[in-house]
């Protein structure tokens, strides 16, 4: 059972003890994990500083170090990362050298403890092991035996062993094959007998590496071209593997690959852009229907539309969701340009959006189109949710109070706005009375507050209120997480105070925008910008 499932199957009927505690918040990939078509990437680390070539790549189980396997140098080099899996915060450590065994050192493997490593090469065609005294410190390691592969294959590229150490895999570039092996004792490599193999080459030659989910069910290929994707009828079994999927990579010449256990990302190492790269599998791709960037996401209060703002003022995208909160069933409705040319002649930039609860009004705030000015923007729907019936209403300037805006938000009877504004480097959360709920061209729209946010976060990006007032969330793209406030008077900003910082969506995404909760409190979304393949992504509050 996967981790969503277990944790959806505590919650039983008796609803979610930790609603709205984002401490309790995790990445929820809203795929079936281990679906390498559903992925992207947006961080990587590179390794020219320590070898001109690297074959393959391992992490310890907690992703807080990770070792290449670099044929230039002929050794492991080891790096420690001070953010677990985020690969850009690597750091050298150490070199251990292989040479003695094998001048063409190209795949890794540690048993899970950490007390053994084990080095496949291609001038020797041997698996090579070693015993670590400490775990996971190449300082302790030491040679101990070897175990050839020459007879199944003569240019031995990837290894990878069952969880328990019985089974050993090879993928080799010259048999164009997985090789299986027994283990008669476990991690013991000189009690290895072979055992059988699975051509590869219909999908792609030279295979360079492999891995496989920790059941036994699937496995990965890493080709000269791309990674191919097989199920296993019978887990561990390889002549039972049937091609399922496979990806083309950013880099044209990955040499390795790496998945962690929960099936939620993988990394890659490739040699044209001397990098390793990870890559994140889930969430829903918003690039096809984006000009000039994304901003915040909404959704209406049962879950089955989704909308997006894209930047440069071009327009609001509007899907349906056929699972009502579920991103991965949306589908393109429509979208509606919302770029405004009124008697100033000013277009804009929008940042955020908010819709009124009954599906009638949105609201868009950002900039003219110089940047020189902030303003929220009203427009009016004659078929609610609809966003192709809108009609521009009125657009009132919300400075000197709010600049830069990057999100807003009302309070539940719409009689108050506010404003998430990182202007001038003042990062503050702006507060406005309107003269009539809802309206902001009505007489008496006075400005009320501010809030600085600024020693949590200093560019925050999106904007949330529980239905009640009592709290507010905060999210930014310099911290990559959510901060969450108590007021102790529901609705005004005057009255937070910070309360404490929640899941961190560092490993996930970079620079997230905007912020979006379900009713209940029991997930939420926002957007993020990774590279070229803008996603929205999901974060289910766990009841345990």
């Amino acid at each position: 059972m996967a981790v969503r499932d277990i944790v959806q199957a505590a919650a039983g009927n008796v609803g979610n003890p930790n609603a709205w505690d984002t401490t309790k918040a995790y990445y929820d990939a809203e795929t079936a994990t281990w679906d390498i078509t559903n992925s992207y990437n947006f961080l990587s680390f590179n390794f020219q500083a320590q070898s001109s070539s690297v074959n393959t790549l391992f992490f310890k189980p907690d992703g807080t170090k990770m070792f290449l396997v670099s044929d230039s140098t002929n050794a492991i080099l080891e790096y420690s990362l001070s953010a677990p899996w985020m690969v850009n915060t690597a750091a050298y450590v150490r070199t251990f050298g292989v040479g003695t065994q094998d001048t063409n050192p190209s795949g890794l493997f540690f048993k899970p403890d950490g007390t053994k490593m084990y080095m496949v090469g291609y001038s020797t065609d041997n698996v090579n092991e070693y015993n670590l005294s400490t775990p996971w410190d190449l300082a302790t390691a030491s040679y101990s035996q070897n175990f050839s592969v020459a007879t199944e294959e003569t240019t031995p590229r990837g290894i990878y062993f069952k969880p328990d150490g019985t089974k050993m895999y090879i993928a080799g570039t010259i048999g164009d094959a997985v090789f299986e092996y027994n283990l008669s004792t476990a991690w013991d490599i000189t009690t290895a007998s072979y055992l059988q193999n699975l051509s590869v080459v219909a999908q792609g030659t030279g295979p360079a590496d492999l891995s496989f989910s920790p059941d036994g069910t699937i496995m990965f290929v890493l080709n000269v071209r791309d990674i191919d994707r097989y199920t296993l009828s019978t887990p561990w079994d390889v002549t039972t593997a049937s091609f399922v999927s496979s990806i083309q990579l950013g880099d044209t010449n990955p040499r390795g690959i790496f998945f962690p256990p929960d099936g939620f990302s993988f990394y890659i190492v490739g040699l044209t852009s001397f990098s390793v790269i990870r890559y994140t599998i889930g969430g829903f791709n918003l690039q096809p229907y984006i000009s000039g960037g994304s901003s915040n996401v909404f959704f209406n209060p049962d879950g089955t539309k989704m909308y997006q703002v894209s930047l440069n003022g071009a327009r609001l995208n509007e899907f349906t969701l056929s699972t009502p909160w579920d991103t991965l069933t949306a589908t393109f409705v429509q979208y509606k340009t919302v770029t405004i040319v009124d008697t100033d002649a000013d277009a804009y930039n929008a940042y955020g959006v908010f819709f009124k609860p009954d599906g009638t009004k949105f609201y868009l705030a950002g900039q003219n189109l110089g940047g020189s000015t902030d303003f929220i923007w009203e427009w009016s729907m004659s078929v609610p949710w609809d966003v192709s019936t809108a009609t521009f209403v009125y657009r009132r300037n919300i400075e000197p109070q709010a600049q830069t805006v990057r999100a807003l938000s009302f309070s539940a009877d719409g009689t108050k706005v506010y404003f998430v504004s990182p202007g001038a480097s003042s990062d503050v959360v702006v507060q406005f009375s309107l003269g009539s709920p809802w309206s902001t061209n009505a007489a008496g729209w006075v400005y009320d507050s501010s809030f600085s946010v600024a020693s949590q976060e200093a560019d925050p990006t999106g904007i949330f209120f529980k239905p009640d007032g009592t709290k507010m969330f905060i999210t930014g793209t310099i911290n990559d997480d959510v901060k969450e406030y108590t007021l102790s008077t529901p609705w005004d900003v005057s009255t937070a105070s910070f309360l404490q910082t929640g899941v961190s969506m560092q490993t996930e995404l970079p620079f997230p925008r905007g912020l979006f909760f379900k009713p209940d409190g029991t997930q939420f979304w926002t957007v993020g910008f990774p590279s070229s393949n803008i996603r929205v992504l999901s974060y289910p509050i766990s009841p345990i």
